[in-house]
């Protein structure tokens, strides 16, 4: 018995059965002193090696982590805001940082590609993107791939156009959420 990989070649069961996982345990183990080692720099100087592979998803991630934690654990907020505008509360601040908090998720929403869209959804579940590898024209050592989808022209089509038009609103909500972190940048305190 044997499964397709996304390239559609046939894997044999031994491979399934025997040998990934035997890479996949031998790779954790090999991986144990390098985690150590950015376990350890985290530690003395706050950031690692990996965290530097992708600083902005990095920050995406961290970032409302620590806004939320703040928001839930303050005790008080900044003395600009109140004393210079009488409407503005604690409450207020703490749902600005909510609201930054979202920003910076709507991010990583545009990122991995998900959201709350039932439509979206629908036809992401629907589309079922598969990859063939193909030969290139010409130059018969390498090869490409070719993707195919479950989805017609209209269905695709709508697919990319709710996509865009998703991203647009996300990446607005985080730019929203860029421009109050440097207004309140030195308000990010507790």
């Amino acid at each position: 018995m044997s499964r397709k990989s996304c390239f559609g070649e046939n894997i044999p069961w031994w491979k399934d059965a025997i040998y990934y996982p035997l890479i996949r345990t031998w790779n954790r183990i090999e991986s144990i002193p390098r985690e150590i080692k950015w376990f350890v720099q985290r530690g003395y100087r706050g950031y690692a090696d990996c965290d530097c592979w992708n600083i902005d998803n990095h920050l995406a991630d961290i970032i409302p982590k620590m806004l939320r934690q703040l928001s839930k654990y303050n005790h008080g907020c900044p003395d600009a805001f109140t004393s210079n505008d009488p409407e503005f509360n604690c409450d207020k601040w703490d749902k600005k940082l909510i609201e930054m908090a979202e920003g910076f998720e709507a991010w990583n929403s545009v990122m991995d590609m998900t959201n709350d869209n039932p439509e979206w959804q629908a036809l992401y579940k629907k589309r079922n993107l598969q990859m063939t590898s193909v030969p290139v024209e010409g130059k018969p050592h390498l090869r490409g791939i070719e993707f195919q989808t479950d989805l017609t022209d209209a269905e695709e089509a709508r697919f990319k156009e709710l996509g865009d038009q998703i991203q647009k609103e996300q990446m607005v909500k985080f730019h929203q959420a860029m421009d109050d972190l440097k207004k309140h940048w030195g308000s990010l305190w507790d």
